[in-house]
């Protein structure tokens, strides 16, 4: 029996070339573990049952955003290597815990090629580069803040990290 997720997908555009969609925070993108039928690929693949859609890049299963596929595989390779060479902008809000000294930084740190404890990559010296840029928005009660967080590379776990 797999875990319940939320599948809530929202079609946020489509034409003859890509599938947009908003992905909900607990929906893992592909397969993998306990998770075969309650992923976004398998549920999109029910609904567009005559086509093979393409995923141009993944987000991780906890983070909600939007997801792009591609309908033909001609299509699939150029968007794909713009995902893969950075050419593609991407901004994500984060609610922190905390106030941070800082309005602005910019953090550049490797990160570890594989997975430690839980499934979460760590700060680690021989790993790949990871740069992402960070703004608080707003500082909010309890105390957390709202802060805009833009990858510059796409290390799994950068933000979190």
């Amino acid at each position: 029996v797999e875990p319940e997720v939320d599948g809530r997908i929202e079609i946020l555009y489509e034409d003859e070339a890509l599938v947009i969609v908003s992905k909900p925070a607990g929906l893992p993108v592909h397969p993998g573990g306990r998770f075969h039928r309650n992923t976004l690929t398998y549920l999109l693949g029910q609904a567009y049952r005559h086509e093979k859609l393409r995923l141009a890049h993944r987000l991780d299963a906890e983070t909600s955003g939007v997801v792009v596929l591609t309908r033909k595989q001609a299509y699939a390779a150029p968007v794909q290597k713009q995902f893969h060479q950075c050419q593609v902008s991407k901004l994500y809000l984060a609610l922190v815990q905390g106030h941070p000294s800082w309005t602005q930084c910019q953090c550049d740190e490797p990160i570890s090629t594989s997975k430690q404890e839980r499934g979460m990559r760590t700060i680690d010296p021989t790993g790949s580069a990871s740069q992402t840029e960070f703004e608080v928005l707003q500082l909010l009660d309890g105390p957390t803040a709202l802060v805009a967080a833009k990858p510059t590379t796409g290390r799994t776990n950068q933000i979190r990290i």
